[in-house]
């Protein structure tokens, strides 16, 4: 006997298959701009390790301190610029405007601390004048190298 009370639901048959998703790969233009940025990093690396270098050398010159002492002030030196440089470029646009004076004196006394010490280590030795003129250009080029390399990389991060 048939029982008149249940009704019979239509069978939820298979449910349909999504296409896998396709895998993206990196435009050229985008791997060019990753190598690109890769390239800058690998530049103003090479460049504050030139800088550690010669602020730890003129500072111990100057203050007649232990080598470790004048490193470690030549590393605070430059990671102070560095950090002073990311939080301009990162922090929200009010904040920024609310601290833009102290961040730009702060990078601009850090600069040119670190092109004196430079030009100073690299001078100090030459031979000849125009050996020094060319030594305190290279001197103010590394702090300056670092600098645009690090705003570089901070706006091309930010875009």
């Amino acid at each position: 006997m048939a029982n008149l009370n249940v009704v019979t639901l239509p069978k939820a048959g298979k449910p349909r298959s999504k296409p896998a998703p396709r895998v993206q790969h990196a435009s050229v233009r985008s791997r060019l701009a990753v190598a690109s940025a890769s390239a800058i990093g690998m530049v103003a690396v090479g460049a504050t390790a030139l800088s550690l270098s010669d602020l730890a050398e003129s500072i111990q010159a100057v203050a007649h301190c232990s080598t470790w002492k004048a490193f470690a002030f030549a590393a605070a030196l430059d990671a102070n610029f560095i950090a002073t440089e990311s939080f301009s470029l990162f922090a929200t646009a009010a904040v920024a405007r609310a601290t833009e004076r102290a961040t730009a004196a702060t990078k601009v006394i850090t600069l040119a601390l670190s092109a004196v010490a430079n030009s100073w280590a690299m001078a100090h030795d030459a031979d000849g004048a125009v050996m020094q003129a060319a030594c305190v250009v290279a001197g103010c080029a590394v702090p300056g190298l670092i600098a645009l390399a690090t705003y570089t990389l901070g706006r091309a991060v930010r875009a």
